[in-house]
């Protein structure tokens, strides 16, 4: 919970759907993020993946037809943040594990910190030490060329000024690993005036079929 009036939930589904007589079992990663409006918990963005991928049975996706809102002092900081990473990202990637701190830097680390991820088959999540691990050896040993959102996909909410949601498909390109086209959630939480990124939720955009 920050600041008393937003919270993240985030867990592994152990559910179980009786469809057509046929029992299915349903494991996701899931990240619900909840908004206290007039006393009561609200739900305000859901992020689903398979904990193991299967083929996809579901056509293209489709996108929304407009730019990110930035109509707001906040949702430009986050937005700035946001483009802070990117470029710290194309400017040190690929140069080693240990020139990864300014990427390291805009992450708040602590008890509160979750990722959810994949490696390509299974999906897994990290705490703090995991997730700092993670990206300094996948950023450190490989180039990213590119670092884009796919067209009209980013999308910003603040909610009490302190928390932020960002969310978008990503289109980006790594040497040696090709494009990455996943569906990314980003929470942000203002600490001391800085944007610092508390979780992250990754999956593909379109699962193997």
């Amino acid at each position: 919970v920050y600041y008393g009036n937003v919270a993240n939930l985030t867990f592994i589904s152990d559910f179980e759907l009786l469809i057509d007589g046929i029992l299915h079992p349903v494991n996701n990663l899931i990240t619900l993020l909840f908004v206290k409006t007039d006393g009561e918990w609200k739900l305000v963005h859901e992020h689903h993946s398979p904990k193991e991928m299967v083929a996809s049975t579901e056509g293209e996706t489709s996108y929304p037809s407009e730019q990110a809102d930035l109509s707001s002092e906040a949702q430009q900081e986050v937005y700035n943040t946001f483009m802070a990473i990117r470029q710290s990202i194309l400017d040190n990637s690929g140069t080693g594990p240990d020139n990864m701190d300014e990427l390291i830097s805009f992450h708040a680390y602590g008890p509160k910190f979750t990722e959810f991820n994949y490696d390509g088959i299974t999906g897994y999540s990290f705490n703090s030490e995991e997730n700092e691990a993670n990206e300094r050896a996948f950023f450190g040993n490989h180039t990213v060329t590119q670092f884009a959102a796919k067209a009209n996909t980013v999308n910003i909410v603040v909610y009490h000024e302190n928390v932020a949601n960002v969310t978008f498909i990503s289109d980006f390109v790594v040497d040696g690993i090709g494009p990455i086209n996943n569906l990314i959630t980003l929470l942000f939480v203002k600490i001391k005036g800085d944007w610092k990124l508390v979780h992250e939720h990754h999956s593909p955009e379109n699962l193997p079929g």
